[in-house]
């Protein structure tokens, strides 16, 4: 990405924005029909021990779908993310937002985020599972159409999106520091689209993006400041089957520090289209 950034910017930005240089895992999805249940995997049937509950949503008992399942013994190490265990995430399909919640993004009511150091519990079966959501009958807003293999590649990345960690670094939002660095339009769009293009896709850590605006982007601190998990919108063969609403991303923030204590009932969770 630092070539791309050459080709971007003047020297003078070029040496700020190397200073953001952060590692993440870049993940990617296939197609390999009906996965483990401890898999790394975005929808399907994921882990989940006999003695935990299985998550409903607590404003219509609606059973939740998994959204994606992260098991850290797969994936590359990652600084301040767990070594192992498994990270699942599950949202309303039922509720036409998916489980989300603008005023309280923070209140796991429509989805839940689990953790499970220890995978040596027996978990529901799939079959188990797939009862528990054939009691639902209303139309479903699923994000994930199927079952699909998650793998991961540890990459560099670059602040190159409008967001919190944006502003926080440079002092101003994105549109703003575009003015900054020229004063034509057409340049400024090439800057734009470029970063743009670099922010996007499935990710564990690194920084977020957006279709429309980062929640977080007028607070002046959040307590919500590491990307834990970004799904986007993803092709997988010749067909579309992850998509958040029309062509958007969804994605979920930590605390460092939480995240440093593998404490995952704190999150913030957001997403949006265009």
């Amino acid at each position: 990405m630092e070539e791309t950034l050459k080709d971007l910017l003047p020297k003078e930005w070029l040496e700020r924005f190397v200073q953001t240089k952060k590692e993440y895992l870049k993940l990617s999805f296939s197609n390999e029909g009906e996965i483990p249940l401890d898999a790394s995997k975005v929808g399907g049937i994921g882990y989940l021990p006999l003695n935990q509950e299985y998550p409903r949503s607590t404003e219509n008992n609606a059973p939740l779908f998994l959204l994606a399942q992260l098991n850290f013994s797969e994936l590359p190490a990652l600084s301040s993310y767990p070594e192992k265990g498994i990270l699942s995430f599950y949202v309303d399909y039922t509720d036409d937002l998916i489980g989300l919640d603008f005023d309280t993004p923070t209140a796991q009511a429509g989805f839940r985020v689990l953790f499970f150091e220890d995978t040596s519990a027996v978990s529901y079966s799939r079959e188990q599972q797939l009862a528990l959501q054939a009691e639902i009958s209303d139309e479903l807003y699923k994000v994930v159409e199927g079952e699909y293999r998650l793998t991961a590649s540890k990459e560099i990345t670059y602040l190159s999106s409008d967001c919190y960690e944006f502003k926080k670094f440079f002092g101003k939002t994105m549109y703003e520091w575009l003015s900054d660095v020229s004063s034509e339009e057409d340049q400024q769009e090439k800057i734009y689209n470029g970063l743009w293009e670099k922010a996007a896709g499935s990710k564990v850590g690194g920084y977020p993006y957006f279709t429309q605006e980062d929640p977080r982007l007028y607070e002046e601190t959040t307590n919500y400041d590491t990307l834990l998990f970004q799904l986007d919108t993803e092709k997988i063969d010749e067909d579309w089957p992850i998509m958040w609403g029309d062509m958007g991303v969804g994605n979920f923030f930590i605390n460092r520090q939480a995240l440093e204590s593998k404490d995952f009932t704190n999150i913030q969770y957001n997403w949006d289209c265009g």
